[in-house]
């Protein structure tokens, strides 16, 4: 298993995007195939305001 750094350096990106994307991973289905299919809730933000 690699580590968040040496996955950055092979990717040629910085460690908080690796991060950001292995978020992504961790979905559940549902809301992927929603957003797949365009489909998605209009609530579902991908940045929510603070």
């Amino acid at each position: 298993m690699a580590s968040v750094s040496e996955l950055a350096t092979e990717a040629s990106c910085t460690k908080a995007y690796i991060r950001q994307v292995l978020r992504l991973a961790f979905l559940a289905p549902d809301p992927v195939d929603a957003i797949l299919r365009g489909e998605q809730q209009r609530r579902l933000l991908a940045f929510p305001s603070r």
